[in-house]
């Protein structure tokens, strides 16, 4: 599985530089039925909604993964991408929660 899942992830790279963003969003979408924890595929989900400019789809990814991080014991990395919600999106409460959570 881990063979077909970085095939399919170069795959989604080389469409993203040559036919679009619409393609790639398919391809890591598919990664992600797959494998719902990929952290790294959720965030570069999350980076392709940010540049075509859907905020609040790429605030969704990137809460998965903090949530993600929590479970797995990654406080830290948690940590950054709560910030990196709120700069986005400042008035995201539920990410202040989180946070305040996290350095308690």
């Amino acid at each position: 599985m881990a063979r077909e899942k970085d095939r399919i992830f170069e795959l989604a790279q080389k469409i993203s530089q040559k036919k679009g963003l619409k393609k790639t969003i398919k391809e890591y979408q598919r990664i992600l039925q797959e494998d719902p924890n990929d952290f790294k595929t959720r965030i570069k989900l999350g980076d392709i909604y940010l540049r075509r400019g859907e905020l609040a789809k790429a605030i969704k990814e990137y809460f998965q993964v903090g949530e993600n991080y929590i479970r797995e014991e990654l406080d830290l990395k948690a940590i950054a991408i709560f910030k990196k919600i709120l700069v986005l999106n400042p008035m995201m409460i539920e990410a202040y929660y989180k946070l305040a959570d996290l350095y308690y």
